[in-house]
Formats: C-alpha cells, sequence, structure tokens
C-alpha cells in the first residue's frame, strides 16, 4: 500500500506530465522529457519532443560540447540507468 506522500508524489508527476500535454504551446517550443512513454512521440501538436541524448547531440553539433565531453556525458548518462 502506498503512503500519503507517495499518493501526492504520483499525482504531481501526473500534473506535470498532463501540463506539457495541455499547454499553449508555440512550435518554436521544445519539450524535454526524459520518460520512455512520452519519448515514443516525436512532437505534440508540432512542439518537438527532446530528451538528454537529443540535447547532448544539439550541444557537439553546435560545438558547445567538444567530443571527449560528449562521450564523457553520454557514457555517464547511460551508466546512470
Amino acid at each position: 500500500m502506498l503512503s500519503y506522500f507517495q499518493l501526492r508524489r504520483q499525482d504531481q508527476v501526473h500534473e506535470s506530465q498532463a501540463s506539457l500535454l495541455t499547454y499553449k504551446n508555440d512550435p518554436n517550443d521544445l519539450i524535454w522529457i526524459d520518460d520512455r512513454a512520452m519519448n515514443s512521440f516525436v512532437h505534440r501538436d508540432g512542439t518537438k519532443l527532446v530528451d538528454t541524448i537529443d540535447t547532448l547531440n544539439a550541444l557537439r553539433k553546435f560545438k558547445r560540447l567538444n567530443d571527449d565531453d560528449y562521450f564523457r556525458c553520454l557514457h555517464r548518462y547511460r551508466d546512470s540507468g
């Protein structure tokens, strides 16, 4: 049985996810979310959904992250589970 605090936490997560799916979006927005169920979608009404790997790739592409730092971050991210 879940405690009050666990139930409240679940409610907060669901409220956050619902707000990402229902806010008045702009096609120039990006929604950064690392959730496997949510990441199965490419966009939300024209707003692109990105995850940490997309963000690391963009940082590398625009020379904000060099190759060594990119791979260090990528390995750390993947090792974190």
